[in-house]
This record gives C-alpha cells, sequence and structure tokens, in this order.
C-alpha cells in the first residue's frame, strides 16, 4: 500500500501545483468558467485521492473548498478577492495537509481549523441551509423531483490488490444525499 500512498502524493502535489496555477490565472480573468472547471476538478481529485487513501483532514478540508466553487460553477456565486486569498491560503495549506496528515503540529491544527470556518462561512453566506421539514417544500417550489437510485456494487475479488478501499466509495455516495447500503457479504 506504501507506493500506493507515495504515487497518491505525487499526483496530489501536481494537482496541488496547477490549482495554485489556475488561481494565478483567474485573479485577472473570474469570469472564465475553464478556470473554474479547472479549480474544481483539482479539488475533487484531491478529495477523491486523499479519502480513498486515508488523507483524511485533506479530503474533508478540500471538500468544503470544493464545495465554494461548485456554487461558483452554478453562478451563485461570485468570485472576490476575499475568495481567491482564502483558496491561495488554503492550497499552501494543503501542501502541510500531505506531509502532516495528522496535523500532529498545534499551528498546522489552528491553520487548519481557522481556515476550514472561514471556508464554511463562504458557503453559508450565500447558500441556504436546507434541513429535513423544508426540503420537501424546497422542492415543491422549484419544481424538482425527488430521485432514487439502485446502485449495485460487485467488486473484483482483487480489489484490494491495487489500493482500492470499497469503504471509501460507499461513504463517497454518502455525501450525495440520504443513502442506504445493504452489505451482501457472501
Amino acid at each position: 500500500m506504501d507506493k500506493f500512498r507515495l504515487k497518491f502524493i505525487e499526483e496530489a502535489t501536481d494537482n496541488i501545483n496547477d490549482l495554485e496555477d489556475a488561481l494565478l490565472i483567474i485573479e485577472n480573468d473570474t469570469e472564465n468558467k475553464e478556470l473554474v472547471e479547472r479549480i474544481f476538478r483539482a479539488m475533487h481529485s484531491l478529495k477523491g485521492g486523499g479519502a480513498m487513501f486515508g488523507f483524511t483532514h485533506l479530503s474533508e478540508f478540500t471538500h468544503n473548498l470544493e464545495n465554494v466553487y461548485d456554487l461558483v460553477r452554478e453562478g451563485k456565486k461570485k468570485i472576490t478577492r476575499k475568495l481567491l486569498d482564502i483558496t491561495l491560503a488554503s492550497v499552501d495549506h494543503m501542501k502541510i495537509l500531505i506531509s502532516d496528515e495528522n496535523l500532529d503540529a498545534p499551528e498546522i491544527r489552528t491553520r487548519h481549523t481557522d481556515l476550514s470556518l472561514q471556508i464554511k462561512k463562504l458557503i453559508e453566506d450565500d447558500s441556504v441551509q436546507i434541513t429535513e421539514s423544508n426540503a420537501i417544500e424546497l422542492l415543491k417550489k422549484t419544481n424538482n423531483k425527488l430521485n432514487t437510485y439502485y446502485i449495485y456494487f460487485e467488486p473484483n475479488q482483487d480489489i484490494f490488490g491495487d489500493g482500492t478501499n470499497p469503504l471509501f466509495l460507499v461513504d463517497e455516495l454518502h455525501t450525495l444525499g440520504n443513502c442506504r447500503v445493504f452489505a451482501h457479504l457472501n
């Protein structure tokens, strides 16, 4: 598994560098949809890979930042100086999370908490808080349908051989909405 973690670290470093490059370019072109997609994809890759290879703090941190850029993609949020400053500070923090994945250093833990709160505040400032009690009402108002999906997943017998952990895949499905898992372990 160590070789897979090392490969992830190498790819994550490339993604972080690409993310940083895209952020520096978008400063002068905040309406550039291709750059927004590039930023979102880099974060999405970091989140998924981080979860798969046990970099939980990186995955959770990037997930929240990815949510902000999802709002940008949907036109619900604009790229502002504040957003860029927080994102660039987050890029520096992501570089550290790769080497100190457990937040062992107190100053890193403090920085992690501070940036996480700033990112959550960015999301809360512009989004409606959806609770179970108002979700149905919101769906009725927007004429959206509630969808149900049945996903059957049967992994190959050697799934663990390439470093894949199916539990992380199931966790990822839970982020999409209500989810029920029925395991057949025969």
